[in-house]
Parts: C-alpha cells; structure tokens; sequence
C-alpha cells in the first residue's frame, strides 16, 4: 500500500516545489524565547520560513484535530505539557483552559518564525506560563520534568526515535502522550489520498512511514490505542507512559 500511494503522492510533488520555488520569501521577525537552531533541518522544509504569517488560515481546517489532540491528553490545572512541533501555538488555548495560570506549557518548534507568531499569541493573551524552545526535538534542551507530551502534526518528528526518545525522556513516569496527525487512507479511496498528499506536503519532509505514522512511537509506548479518523486519512494516539 505505501508503496502505491508514495508514487501518487510524487506525482503532486513536482507541481508543489514549482510553486515553492516561485514563493516570495517574508521576512520575520526573530524573536524568540530561546534559541537552538538547526540550520540543517530548516534547510530541508523552508515552508515554516514563508509561510508563518498565514498558517494559521491555512491550517484551520485541521483545528477540530488539534482540539481531539488536546482532549486525549486529559491534562489537569498545574500540569506541565510539552508541546513538540508546537509551531505558531494553534493548540495553546485549549492547553490553557485545562492547566490554568499554574501550569505550563513548553512549546518547540525548530522554526524562529513559527515561534515568533506562537510568541506574539501568548502576549495577546497575556498568557506568562509558556517556554519556547527553537530546536529540531531530538536536540531540545528540555528542562524539568513534564506531565505529557503532545504531537500534532508532526509526522516527521514522530519517525525520529532520537527525537520521541528526548521527548518523552522529559515526561515522568505515569504521565501521557497523545500524537494527532493525518496518514494514508485505504489505497482504493484515491481521491482521498491526492487531497492528503496536495494538504500536507508543503509541511511534510518525507511521507515514509505515512501508513502507520505512530508506529515508533509504540516502541516507547507499548500500550498507546491509535483510532483511525476522517475514513482512514488521519488518526489519534495516546497513551501512559510506564512506571
């Protein structure tokens, strides 16, 4: 089936380069809360560079997702969640709503301008218990120990096993994970994989794994219960760390 779907995919790509390519690059602000930056992995997807300023309409479509993320986390007010691949902060209020001003949030993204945005988001809301890393996550300088962790459409991230391992090497004993992202439909629902494929690109750096996209994960959480959504196109993980 991956193998199948990979080469549509492919045939989408090309297309999406050209207009990559043709992009205006914006300039950003570089603001950020702290700086780790990986030169390598942002050369490898310059999407987060020029598009910062409009992903949040761009991705909108996906906020129900986003919302079902937070929600299988259960986080509870004084608890500490680390947000991988937070980008521009979309999941930020919810997380809010659930640990309160006495909580808190880390948030990475290896894009200075993604977090540049999530920054500008927190000041809107006044919200002072958040910590921006600018780091690839297999690099992030993690301080403390969180309560959960959360991977929204990271996909990349998720095939890291260095990245997952640092992650949730951060999360104490007992606590959760939960990863929302999409992946390949059934390979007969072919419409449904070109919309995938258009949909995600430009944000995806490699479709391997696109099948099972949780599936190093489980390594790390033997027990995580992953529910395919959206028939088939996209699913939700989660589950507890082992004492």
């Amino acid at each position: 089936m991956a193998r199948a779907t990979l080469t549509l995919a492919s045939l989408v790509d090309a297309e999406l380069t050209r207009q990559a390519a043709s992009a205006a690059p914006v300039v950003q602000s570089q603001m950020v809360a702290a700086t780790h930056r990986s030169e390598e992995g942002e050369n490898r997807n310059p999407t987060y560079r020029q598009l910062a300023r409009s992903y949040d309409t761009a991705t909108a479509m996906f906020n129900a997702f986003r919302a079902r993320a937070v929600d299988l986390l259960q986080m509870t007010p004084s608890e500490v969640v680390v947000d991988v691949g937070c980008g521009t902060g979309l999941c930020f209020s919810d997380l809010q709503h659930r640990i309160g001003p006495t909580g808190w949030i880390i948030g990475i993204h290896r894009s200075a301008e993604m977090l540049a945005q999530a920054e500008l988001r927190c000041a809107r809301h006044g919200w002072r218990n958040v910590t921006l890393i600018e780091s690839d996550a297999d690099s992030a300088d993690i301080r403390g120990s969180a309560d959960a962790a959360l991977f929204c459409a990271t996909h990349d991230v998720l095939q890291s096993v260095s990245a997952i391992g640092n992650v949730l090497g951060h999360v104490r004993p007992g606590g959760r994970c939960a990863a929302v992202g999409a992946k390949w439909a059934p390979p007969w629902l072919t419409g449904l994989n070109v919309f995938t494929a258009l949909a995600h690109r430009p944000y995806v750096g490699s479709f391997v794994g696109f099948d099972e996209p949780w599936a190093v994960l489980l390594r790390f959480v033997p027990e995580l219960r992953v529910t395919e959504l959206a028939f088939g196109a996209g699913y939700a993980a989660v589950g507890t760390l082992r004492d």
